[in-house]
């Protein structure tokens, strides 16, 4: 074997390791952008038929799921595999064998869902948060869904066993003298990246082993006319809302290494920086899934406590700011001090929403999608009028009528 070749397949060394990462990840981002492009090409003129109605909700599925766990998540790993271990002074990951069998589940998984636009019945599409009914055998028929959702299903075990190996490599390897104080700003995000994936991804893969017993077994955990759409919202967004900072927790080490040695100066204060997120956002993160399912029948009480838990995530990102605001003058960055409020001042532009729940019983979206006529390619209903009893989404009170082969399903 070629020994070029045998180094790639064999390695397991981290920084080999971060490599296939990275590069494994854009060629996932490629396919994600590929689906975006066909996605604008068939919006782009009314009654185009570049995609079929199956197509092309197996394309806005896929790509969200594509662009979120295979690309964007991955690539926070390519970057802390290579780089953790040389900021603490380990010389490896605690278990570099199972870092690259976590690599190898990670590619093949991703190989294993984009197989199944290759199969009758093409891939998921019920949208990407997968939502009950629409992915249950009688709306997504054929295999190519489910052998997307065992995928999914191979991906999360990557992902956990990866989440195990880094926080015992930054807990028991640190070199002799670094303590967890003078460990570098990257390498506390990532920790707590590891941290929020070893509990939110776990989740989600209880719900998929269900929903493909559902499709493959004839079980009723999410078909159940009894609130089984809502329980798949339960278990999908328990694992959703930290997903959002799984994400954006390495951009953020990586800025708070990179700006100040632009700047030339220290991070400025660095430590309510690591307090505010691990005291507050790491936390919170899990416990205000249901604000993203505020127009779904949730009791009063409990859509306060997420609205003002939701408030409390909004505690941390001020001083990141006023720290990064600091470091951008003081340097004299100028581009950054562009950047940083405009940042922090959009992503404030949600919380209206919640005060909107509290105070109205229901979100001006939600009002908005009463007056506004359904869509032809729609995936589902925001209404927040009378609903079914089976998936708690359809207007009207009728569940939606089975789906056609290459039909999006009606209301």
């Amino acid at each position: 074997m070629n020994a070029w070749l045998k180094r790639w397949l064999f390695t397991t060394y981290h920084k080999d390791v971060g490599i296939l990462y990275f590069v494994t990840s854009l060629y996932f981002g490629f396919i994600g952008a590929i689906l975006a492009m066909l996605m604008r090409g068939q919006l782009a003129v009314p009654g185009n038929g570049l995609l079929t109605d199956l197509a092309y909700n197996q394309a806005v599925t896929m790509h969200g799921l594509i662009m979120i766990l295979w690309f964007l998540s991955p690539l926070g790993i390519a970057f802390a595999n290579y780089f953790v271990p040389l900021q603490i002074g380990a010389k490896d990951l605690a278990f570099p064998r199972l870092n690259a069998l976590s690599y190898w589940m990670y590619l093949f998984g991703g190989l294993l869902a984009a197989l199944g636009f290759f199969l009758p019945g093409g891939n998921a599409n019920g949208g990407w948060t997968t939502y009950a009914p629409l992915a249950d055998p009688a709306y997504s028929p054929g295999p190519g869904v489910t052998v997307a959702f065992l995928g999914l299903a191979l991906l999360i075990t990557s992902v956990t066993l990866g989440s195990v190996n880094f926080i015992v490599m930054i807990l028991y390897m640190r070199a002799p003298g670094m303590t967890m104080r003078k460990m570098p700003i990257f390498s506390w995000f990532i920790f707590f990246t590891m941290i929020q994936m070893l509990f939110a991804f776990p989740t989600l893969l209880a719900g998929l082993i269900m929903l493909s017993a559902d499709r493959l077994l004839g079980t009723l955990y999410f078909a159940s006319t009894s609130g089984g759409a809502i329980l798949w919202d339960n278990l999908f967004w328990f694992f959703g809302h930290p997903e959002v900072y799984i994400v954006l927790m390495p951009g953020f080490g990586a800025i708070g290494e990179i700006l100040p040695a632009l700047a030339g100066r220290a991070l400025a204060g660095k430590n309510i920086i690591i307090a505010a997120t691990a005291g507050a956002v790491v936390p919170l993160s899990f416990l205000v899934w249901q604000h993203h399912m505020f127009v779904t029948g949730t009791v009063l009480f409990i859509v306060q406590f997420q609205t003002f838990a939701s408030f409390g995530l909004i505690v941390p990102p001020p001083q990141a700011l006023t720290s990064g605001l600091h470091i951008s003058v003081v340097g004299r960055q100028w581009s950054w001090t562009f950047i940083y409020p405009n940042g922090y001042s959009s992503g404030n532009l949600t919380v209206p929403a919640g005060q909107d729940v509290v105070l109205n019983g229901r979100t001006s979206i939600a009002r908005g999608s009463e007056r506004s006529t359904s869509s032809p390619r729609s995936l589902g209903s925001t209404s927040s009028t009378s609903r079914c009893s089976t998936c708690m989404r359809c207007p009207g009170g009728s569940p939606p009528t089975p789906l056609t082969p290459g039909g999006p399903p009606s209301t």
